[in-house]
This record gives C-alpha cells, structure tokens and sequence, in this order.
C-alpha cells in the first residue's frame, strides 16, 4: 500500500507528477494533504516547484511574494471552473490575477461595478485606491469587484473611526478650510497618508498581475490560435453587453 511507504520514497514519487495529479493526491487522505498542502514546510514547496519546472512548458516566474507553490500551481493549469457558478466552459472563463480569481463573465459582471455607478457613490479619490479589473486595452469601461471596494472603504474609514461604508452614506470631506483641532488635523495626515500608499499598492497589484497574467495565458493556453479566439470573444461579450458600459 502507498499510504505504508516510507515518506522519503513518497517523496520522491511525487516529485515525478504532474501538479494536477498532486492536487488528485492530496485529497486521497489527511496524510498526503499534511504532505502536499502545507504553506511552511520547505519539503513541499520543493515537490510543487520541482512539478512545476518539469511539467510545465514554458519558463515559469517564481511565485509572487507571498504566495505557496500549490497556489501558484492551482492558479496556473488546475483550476478549471468559475469560483462562482462551477462553469467549466474555457472559453466563458477568465483568470483575473489581481485578484487570484477564476470566473466566467457572467459572474464577474454579477459581482463586480462599473465606473459610472461607482463615481456617484464614492470619491475620486477613493476610486484611485481600488483595484481595477483588467480587461482589453481597447475597451474604455472600468469595472471594479464589489468586495474590493467594500474591503477597501472599510480600511479607509476605520481609520475615523467610521466603519459605515453603505455605498448610500459613502462621504468624505475633502480639505475642510476651517480645521483648528491638532487631532482633525493629524486624523487628515493619516487619511493622506494612507491614500498614497493605497494608490502605490493599487499600481504595484497592477504591474505584477499584468505580468503573471501574460504568463498564465501562455501556460494554459498553448495554442495560439485560441488565445486569438479568447481575446476576440472577450472584447465582443463587452462590447455587446450593455450592462458592462
């Protein structure tokens, strides 16, 4: 029996399988889970990177800071349905690296908000400290996933105090004239403080998504002329899909 092997022989078997026959594995048991799926164990993150360079075709960039191999491996050729619904068509599906996410684009649309009914309800300012949904260069809509914005309004108002983030009540008092209070003034230093740095992060997320995200397209889909046939369906589901204008 496999499950009676010494974990160095376990080991080194695995070190031969494809990412997608180690995620098949880790469900087999709670041992080859502990084995397979543990975040910190340097044995691990050495069996899903060894499977990655040999299985995978194309070069590979480590994975972004912060982010386990298994991930990084699940991301690039192992998820194959939406987070959302469990379709499992390829062509209505779409990774978003800035968020890890994998979804079809009715979900996406379900869960996400454009520009136009976002700047009615929240400031610029605070508009430039979310993260944008990456779509075709082409396409002038901006889209952003509604628990961003949650999440990212909540951080913002907790620094008041004020976790009231009902997009009904969003306000936010831009440069008051009269501030005499030392602490009104210091609670506004920390709210443009925390602005800039959220605006650095945003583009950061951007720039490293933007390049796994090329990266992830290549991978999974080999075929040229598919990649061709998904970026001409993905612009034509915006174009002709009024909601997302």
């Amino acid at each position: 029996m496999a499950s009676n092997l010494p974990s160095e022989i376990i080991i080194e078997i695995c070190g031969y399988l494809h990412p997608k026959d180690l995620y098949s594995l880790a469900s087999v048991s709670k041992n080859y889970r502990s084995l397979l799926w543990s975040e910190t164990s340097n044995t691990t993150q050495e069996i899903w990177k060894t499977s990655r360079e040999l299985y995978i075709n194309h070069k590979t960039f480590p994975p972004p800071d912060g982010m386990c191999e298994q991930k990084y491996c699940w991301l690039l050729v192992i998820v194959d349905e939406c987070k959302f619904c469990g379709e499992r068509e390829r062509f209505n599906l779409n990774m978003h690296w800035e968020f890890q996410l994998f979804c079809c684009w009715d979900c996406l649309k379900q869960h996400s908000i454009s520009y136009d009914e976002l700047k009615d309800k929240v400031p610029e300012i605070l508009i430039q400290c979310l993260i944008r949904i990456q779509q075709p260069a082409v396409l002038k809509t901006r889209r952003y996933l509604v628990t961003n914005v949650f999440s990212t309004l909540a951080q913002f108002y907790e620094i008041e105090g004020n976790l009231d983030v009902n997009f009904e009540c969003v306000e936010y008092e831009e440069n008051e004239e009269n501030e005499e209070n030392v602490d009104e003034e210091r609670q506004l230093s920390k709210k443009e403080i925390w602005i800039q740095q959220k605006k650095a992060e945003v583009e950061m997320i951007l720039r490293i998504a933007k390049k796994y995200k090329l990266q992830h397209d290549l991978v999974r889909y080999e075929n040229r002329q598919e990649r061709i046939e998904r970026i001409l369906r993905r612009c034509k589901y915006y174009k002709y899909t009024s909601t997302l204008n």
